[in-house]
């Protein structure tokens, strides 16, 4: 949905409907990847979306957990590091000194 918001084809109006659907979605997703994280504890995948997920949500702190788990599960996930160092990078930028 957001990729067809960001194709010029798509009018003003379409953009936000397309937009607030994708938003829609993610918010009803959120606590069906919570339930898959905790029945799959050591899915590195698993806790790596649902960290994904919430970091979308705004909950950067139990994204860093949930994507360092995923780190710790599978420590060779190249994209899984990524996603960690990134957001903790972000995080350290944010947080008065």
């Amino acid at each position: 949905l957001e990729n067809l918001a960001a194709q010029r084809s798509a009018g003003p109006e379409q953009r936000s409907e397309y937009l607030a659907k994708a938003n829609e979605l993610r918010r009803e997703e959120l606590p069906l990847l919570g339930r898959d994280a905790e029945l799959a504890p050591d899915n590195a995948g698993v806790q790596n979306r649902y960290g994904l997920a919430l970091y979308l949500s705004g909950d950067y702190e139990k994204a860093l957990a949930k994507l360092k788990r995923a780190t710790e599960l599978a420590p060779e996930v190249r994209r899984f590091q990524q996603a960690y160092q990134l957001l903790k990078q972000k995080m350290s930028r944010s947080t008065p000194n």
